[in-house]
């Protein structure tokens, strides 16, 4: 499945402690299902939890969860965007192991749509679309320059709250 490998990219590319030690975060899928319709065409779709767990994480969770939001606000927009998903499509848990670390699963709700083709030849092409996007246009869009810094491979830095 694509996104939970996105998914993965996205937090490394972002978090110092992912990069110097890639084997304290696991990305994996559970419940999944597989759904098609029986319709003439066979592409179907994938639902799944896909789970981010972060072991012995020493950081702010405000910089884990801002690329899984940026993750989501590409691949996933309804998790955002849809009040009736938005509620429970990213929830997570968070174990404290002591005052500097803590074990942190994030369960997100996702889904990938395969479209498959056969072309004149009988080759069938197995294709994962990805969702419609929904940004950009939108004044004063904040999301879009995460999103460039994300793209560049900059780190995303957060400024101190309140």
């Amino acid at each position: 499945m694509l996104k939970a490998e996105l998914l993965r990219a996205q937090i490394v590319a972002h978090n110092q402690f992912f990069r110097e030690n890639p084997d304290q975060l696991e990305v994996y899928v559970k419940k999944a299902q597989v759904i098609s319709t029986g319709r003439p065409s066979p592409s179907f779709t994938y639902v799944y939890d896909l789970n981010v767990l972060a072991m012995d994480y020493p950081g702010n969770i405000d910089d884990l969860t801002l690329p899984i939001l940026t993750w989501a606000y590409v691949h996933q927009p309804e998790l955002l965007f849809n009040p009736a998903k938005r509620e429970d499509g990213i929830g997570f848990e968070a174990e404290i192991l002591n005052n500097d670390t803590a074990d942190i699963l994030y369960v997100i709700k996702a889904s990938e749509l395969v479209i498959v083709t056969k072309d004149p030849d009988g080759k069938v092409t197995v294709t994962h679309r990805d969702q419609p996007r929904h940004f950009e246009d939108e004044p004063g869009n904040q999301w879009s320059e995460i999103l460039v810094k994300a793209a560049d491979g900059d780190e995303i830095t957060l400024p101190e709250g309140p």
